[in-house]
């Protein structure tokens, strides 16, 4: 059990994780936007080369900007798992990796 004195900075860590938590959840719909959009991009870039609007050089272009945005993606899902075990860590909870 926590002792009371130290309730205080248990809720100012809590409340600094939890505002973690937030911020990667607004990162992340922000990403998942971008990813839609780089898909977009990309599948215009395919559709223009089969018409011969466009060169091959276009699709590589679009294809590595989509992936990078969707490695970044997964990376701020990864941060949001991080910070939700904190915020679970900072209110005495226990997480025990598999």
């Amino acid at each position: 059990m926590i002792p009371l004195l130290n309730w205080p900075e248990l809720v100012r860590i809590a409340s600094f994780f939890s505002a973690g938590c937030t911020q990667s959840r607004q990162r992340y719909h922000h990403l998942q936007n971008s990813v839609k959009a780089y898909e977009k991009a990309y599948n215009m870039a395919k559709i223009l080369y089969r018409e011969g609007e466009g060169n091959f050089q276009n699709i590589i272009d679009t294809q590595r900007q989509l992936i990078d945005q969707q490695q970044t993606q997964i990376a701020e899902q990864g941060n949001i798992s991080l910070a939700q075990i904190s915020l679970i860590r900072s209110l005495g909870g226990g997480w025990v990796p598999e």
